[in-house]
């Protein structure tokens, strides 16, 4: 492939595999008739020389952040792209140079998708600086045009509102990944299955969410760090031992309440299950001044969607118990969820990160 064909595919191959959450930050500053532009996004440059992502943004940005004033388009002209390699970083800098005076925000319109199609959603925080005025504007996936989708907060400072806005996000992202992620929900369930009493459930669940918590800090800030090839089959691994042990304690002669001791087990797993969910947070572009609060709104919504599937597991729990055949249902799902959990973790270890798009569905589905 030639240099001039990888340039134009560009686009679309960041497209093709887009990170979960990015935020992207730009600098705006009005000086009269001129806009200077500084926007960061970590980025991967696919082997590309420095002159050739000059020739690429040159065409790139215009397209993707457009600045009108008094109704007359501002040209834009690029003047520098800066890579910083130590933090796999990126600036592109130039200017906007309008035909019309700029003396408040209200004689400006923009509309950008800049670096949106490098992820799935994301937040791009603009900061625009006008007579000695900060304004602070985010864009994202459908909120695309100022004045429209857009405001512009004055009173509002940048940092409180880029800091909410990520909050949110992370928030969001948290319950999503739980609600997703089929081998976490598994295993919430078998850790609970044997479980009734508030008591019991609650020391499970607590142990559960303290050991991710622990891991899931420990892993996003690099001080333990182990692949996802060992870490993904591990995970499989814990859902087949608890759902074992559910089933051997079902068969036994006395059909007892899964024991409270057994919080320590749980602890263990959890431990294991927090590296996973780092994971996620991987594939996250968080500016580091906004990656603590990232972190704990992630975690935050990991535990809103964890109560919300015992919310509803619990009372159906509760319903089995009052049937007649209970220890049969029980047995059943005990059964299914070691068959699924052994078969996730042959192919997590025959096929690993080899699970694309063209397998079956069901090979995909077996490595979630």
């Amino acid at each position: 492939m030639t240099i001039a064909s990888t340039i134009a595919l560009l686009p679309s191959i960041a497209s093709a595999h887009p990170l979960a959450y990015g935020a992207i930050i730009t600098h705006l500053v009005v000086n009269e008739k001129t806009i200077t532009l500084e926007s960061g996004v970590p980025m991967k440059q696919y082997g590309l020389t420095h002159d050739d992502l000059l020739r690429h943004y040159r065409t790139y940005v215009p397209e993707h952040f457009r600045i009108t004033a008094d109704g007359d388009q501002c040209p834009f002209t690029l003047s520098e792209v800066d890579t910083v390699s130590d933090t796999n970083k990126m600036f592109i800098r130039g200017t906007f140079l309008c035909t019309h005076t700029i003396q408040n925000i209200n004689d400006l319109a923009i509309q950008t998708t800049l670096f949106g199609d490098l992820y799935e959603n994301y937040d791009h925080f603009v900061t625009l600086s006008l007579q000695e005025s900060d304004w602070s504007l985010v864009f994202g996936k459908g909120a695309t045009s100022f004045p429209g989708h857009v405001e512009a907060h004055h009173t509002i400072g940048p940092l409180i509102a880029r800091t909410f806005a990520i909050i949110s996000q992370f928030i969001w992202m948290g319950m999503l990944h739980i609600f997703s992620g089929y081998d976490h929900i598994l295993f919430l369930i078998s850790i609970v299955l044997l479980a009734r009493s508030l008591k019991n459930i609650l020391v499970l669940v607590t142990a559960f969410t303290l050991a991710h918590s622990v891991t899931l800090i420990l892993a996003a800030f690099h001080i333990i760090e182990i692949s996802s090839r060992f870490v993904e089959p591990a995970i499989a691994l814990t859902i087949a031992l608890v759902a074992i042990q559910n089933f051997r304690q079902l068969r036994g002669a006395h059909d007892a309440h899964l024991p409270t001791e057994r919080w320590a087990g749980v602890f263990v797993f959890g431990l294991i299950h927090g590296l996973g969910f780092a994971s996620a947070l991987s594939d996250s572009n968080i500016p580091s001044s906004f990656f603590v609060p990232a972190l704990i709104s992630f975690n935050v919504g990991i535990e809103i969607g964890q109560l919300a599937i015992l919310s509803v597991l619990f009372p159906i729990l509760l319903q089995i118990d009052k049937t007649k055949h209970r220890k049969e249902i029980l047995l059943l799902i005990s059964a299914l969820t070691i068959t699924l959990a052994l078969a996730w973790l042959v192919a997590r270890i025959v096929f690993n990160s080899t699970c694309t798009a063209a397998l079956p569905l069901l090979l995909q589905f077996l490595c979630i």
